[in-house]
């Protein structure tokens, strides 16, 4: 954990010390963004409010809930317009500044070996999977904006649940452990997976490359060794193939349960609701309202 945490540090002292203005910026939106939701649904309560008492009493008129009307087409046309800054988006305008960044990080890096050095097999390989990903900057900085953005629209929307109710409060807290808990569980094995299987995936490149290559077309014609080449091949290719297979039973896995945990939540939160309102704790608006708050957490979660 601690290697994990110095690196992450030094990758964000990387991005400040290349664009500082890029990540202030993007931080800068992406906070005030994830806010909206939120102050939809505040606004989507207090509309549902009005109407009820509206169309039950006869009390209140129409003009009086337009201003909050037109405020709540207003925030939601910024949150439709905010969906479009996914981390793709992020990602490619970030990249000349990150990408070609770590460029120059690597070249000084290699600047510092020997050419002797350098021919090492291993020396050789780590500066390939480098090369392989210089990009992980630009990943870690995007996907930290996105992280942002998650966390502040959770940290809304708990506020927002804690003025609904303390037991919804609570309950949505434990909601979001569980999932965390288990999307953090699943992308740790995925991450040593990937790991263990490096090594089986660069020798299958290469036993798949051997035929197209020229310096290796005379030594298969004299010694015959096609045979071999395609045993080691499909050796070094089952192994990937079968834990292709686990890793997408794993992921359905984790879908399956995932959407298991939400129905069971929105359920509780549904059944809870509707005690509310038969007791008169609880109007309609209410209920409304704790009804999508559960489906934006729903929403916030995956990322």
């Amino acid at each position: 954990m601690k290697n994990k945490i110095k690196a992450m540090g030094w990758a964000f002292s990387l991005a400040w010390r290349f664009n500082k203005l890029l990540l202030i910026t993007w931080f800068f939106l992406i906070s005030m963004v994830s806010v909206l939701p939120a102050i939809a649904l505040s606004y989507n309560k207090e509309i549902i409010a009005a109407l009820n008492n509206y169309i039950s009493a006869g009390s209140g008129s129409f003009n009086e809930i337009l201003p909050t009307i037109l405020v709540f087409g207003i925030i939601t046309t910024l949150i439709g317009l905010s969906n479009r800054l996914n981390t793709d988006l992020i990602y490619s305008i970030m990249f000349d500044s990150y990408y070609f960044g770590m460029e120059e990080v690597l070249m000084d890096s290699v600047q510092s070996f020997s050419m002797e050095e350098l021919l090492k097999k291993d020396t050789n390989d780590e500066y390939y999977a480098c090369v392989m990903r210089e990009g992980s900057l630009t990943d870690f900085i995007s996907g930290l904006c996105s992280l942002l953005g998650k966390f502040v629209s959770l940290c809304s929307l708990l506020i927002l649940a804690f003025t609904l109710s303390k037991f919804i409060f609570f309950f949505s807290i434990l909601y979001i452990i569980g999932i965390m808990w288990t999307n953090l569980k699943y992308i740790e094995k995925r991450r040593e997976i990937t790991q263990k299987m490096r090594d089986k995936e660069r020798l299958s490149a290469h036993y798949e490359e051997m035929p197209y290559s020229a310096e290796y077309a005379k030594e298969l014609r004299i010694f015959g060794s096609k045979e071999r080449i395609i045993k080691n091949w499909q050796e070094a290719y089952s192994k990937i193939y079968e834990q292709g297979l686990k890793n997408n039973f794993g992921a359905q896995l984790r879908s399956f349960v995932s959407g298991f945990g939400f129905y069971i939540f929105l359920s509780v939160m549904i059944i809870y609701s509707l005690f509310g309102v038969a007791n008169g704790n609880m109007t309609t608006a209410v209920l409304l309202t704790i009804y999508s708050l559960c489906m934006s957490l729903h929403g916030a979660m995956p990322g």
